[in-house]
């Protein structure tokens, strides 16, 4: 079951990946659809053009920047997936990533081949170490992780989920820059 669009397509420049859909954005179809707080990383750390708000005037901050290029660094084309799209749950303490998510992920990351894949959150990073075939050891340190499956080409970074309490704002950005800066040196 895959509760709504999850925006993946070949050829991405970078797949954003959450670890399942929340509830309230399920329930509107849309992805990150009650507060802008992932919206607000994407604009502060350069990824985006434009301050957006989860719905806006010409549609919903995910159609924007998923759907198209306009609002997006460069022209870059983003996508969205779910490591767990089976699960639609707001509390993640609830949400059991298996070596099936894992496994489904690294074979459309194989697939698609998107330049760059930004993982958000521990969950979803710490199941990727644990049930995916590494081409190497990783640290768990957040930043750009490389070249992790072996045989693709895809970039992987680590990054906070955007509405972690763990971490100030201005550091947060600075590790959604880092995606941004790898691109442009390319």
């Amino acid at each position: 079951m895959d509760p709504f669009n999850n925006f993946m397509r070949p050829n991405l420049d970078v797949l954003f990946v959450g670890l399942n859909p929340a509830t309230a954005s399920a329930e509107r179809q849309h992805y990150f659809s009650t507060t802008a707080h992932f919206w607000n990383r994407l604009y502060d750390s350069g990824l985006i053009t434009r301050a957006l708000r989860c719905r806006n005037l010409d549609g919903y901050a995910d159609e924007l920047v998923f759907g198209q290029t306009t609002y997006n660094a460069h022209n870059w084309s983003y996508g969205i997936t779910d490591l767990v799209r089976t699960v639609v749950e707001t509390n993640s303490q609830k949400v059991k990533p298996t070596p099936e998510d894992c496994k489904a992920f690294c074979d459309d990351i194989r697939t698609f081949m998107p330049r760059t894949v930004v993982l958000m959150g521990g969950k979803v990073y710490e199941s990727i170490i644990k049930y995916c075939r590494l081409s190497r050891q990783v640290s768990n340190e957040y930043g750009n992780k490389g070249r992790l499956l072996a045989g693709c080409d895809t970039t992987f970074f680590y990054v906070p989920f955007p509405t972690s309490m763990q971490m100030n704002k201005i550091e947060m950005t600075r590790l959604y820059s880092l995606v941004r800066l790898y691109l442009e040196e390319k």
